[in-house]
């Protein structure tokens, strides 16, 4: 992972694959943390964001945000790969993005799953915990209107994610995986 900052943005992205995240970043913070300790930075930043986002509130001016699984280009008509979640603000018109990954990992059951598996949320981005995952993976539920099934597996456990048109998660589930 590189983690970079221009334009009072934070850039955090995988250096195999390219995908990451970029995201609003004060500039007064950057003096407060040593090089070294700003990834982490960034990825508590970035957390809650993702947390006020989805509890309905503007990252800009606080007004009322509205969500809706978003369809990304690239995807075919057998995998249309709404895979994320656009917010929109009603008051300023601001906005934000995150993966259906993203927003089912900042769930409180999905965190609580992370932390009991050793698999650290705030130290960077949640890629870095995802990649120490058994199975991790997407699935679409449904195309219209969309719905999509985030899966986290690992240690004899998974846990799966239903998230609906309106980027809320509905169902978290939880069960011993089979051997």
């Amino acid at each position: 992972m590189t983690a970079e900052y221009f334009g009072e943005r934070a850039h955090i992205s995988c250096q195999t694959c390219g995908k990451g995240a970029v995201f609003p970043f004060p500039p007064g913070c950057l003096t407060q943390f040593d090089r070294s300790e700003l990834p982490a930075a960034f990825a508590r930043w970035l957390r809650q964001l993702v947390k006020r986002t989805i509890a309905g509130f503007c990252h800009v001016c606080a007004g009322r945000v509205d969500g809706a699984l978003a369809r990304l280009p690239g995807g075919t008509e057998a995998n249309p790969k709404p895979s994320q979640a656009a917010f929109e603000c009603q008051r300023c018109g601001g906005g934000m993005r995150f993966s259906g990954a993203t927003l089912a990992t900042f769930h409180p059951q999905v965190e609580s799953f992370f932390f009991e598996h050793d698999l650290h949320l705030l130290a960077g981005h949640a890629s870095r915990a995802w990649s120490r995952l058994d199975r991790f993976d997407s699935e679409t539920l449904e195309t219209d209107p969309p719905r999509l099934e985030m899966t986290f597996a690992h240690g004899g456990e998974t846990l799966t994610a239903e998230i609906m048109p309106d980027a809320t998660i509905r169902t978290v589930q939880r069960y011993a995986t089979d051997s």
